[in-house]
């Protein structure tokens, strides 16, 4: 009898594991394919450079926009579409480094909010950057 109760113990917890997860993922998730990117070694008098932080919306029901990326420095722009977009779907932040009197080791930082929250990032993404002087 112990081992009966014992496994229909954990059929149970396992019914309400799989209903969480699958609350969690029907509400919404955006899932970056990359959190941070290291550029490559940048000459101050380069010209910016672009990088893709690519994402897909990870919900079942639930289409989501950006609404806004906030940048830890004025040398970082950010560009994103203002679309919504659908479960499964999938879409980009274009982030620019300018490396003009940026000499040292930088990590920039882009905080990301969505539709999900307007109080919540869904993600900070960090870009990691050498700029060298010019010679």
């Amino acid at each position: 009898m112990r081992p009966l109760l014992f496994i229909l113990s954990l059929f149970i917890i396992s019914l309400n594991y799989v209903s969480l997860r699958a609350q969690d993922y029907s509400e919404g998730k955006v899932v970056f394919d990359s959190y941070s990117i290291t550029l490559p070694s940048l000459s101050e008098k380069d010209a910016p450079l672009t990088v893709n932080f690519s994402w897909v919306n990870n919900s079942r029901n639930v289409s989501i926009l950006i609404t806004s990326a906030f940048v830890s420095c004025p040398c970082v722009t950010t560009e994103f579409d203002n679309e919504l977009v659908p479960p499964g779907g999938r879409s980009l932040i274009k982030v620019t480094f300018n490396p003009k009197g940026k000499v040292g080791k930088y990590e920039k930082k882009v905080t990301v909010f969505t539709s999900l929250s307007s109080q919540k990032p869904t993600a900070i993404l960090r870009l990691n950057i050498e700029v060298v002087p010019d010679k």
